[in-house]
């Protein structure tokens, strides 16, 4: 896990550096929340994908739904990271 998290951290780190260097990215950005969210939001979703299944009524783990949270979850971080 170690040799995996420091290249992850570090390419999200420089991203939201670059994006703050270029105006886009708010200035008080804190990295290890981004980090927690995005694992939250992606790592429930596959862990409960056949309980939500049941709850919502549709099968979550086909293509089009996986894309839909994924677009979803990049949507909600870049409007938090945006000016």
């Amino acid at each position: 896990l170690v040799s995996l998290k420091g290249p992850s951290f570090e390419y999200i780190r420089e991203q939201i550096r670059k994006g703050q260097r270029l105006g886009i990215f708010r200035e008080d950005v804190d990295v290890a929340q981004i980090v927690l969210s995005l694992n939250y939001f992606c790592f429930s979703y596959f862990s409960n994908m056949y309980t939500m299944s049941i709850l919502m009524d549709k099968n979550m783990n086909v293509s089009d739904e996986i894309s839909a949270r994924a677009e979803f979850v990049a949507d909600a971080i870049i409007k938090y990271l945006v000016k």
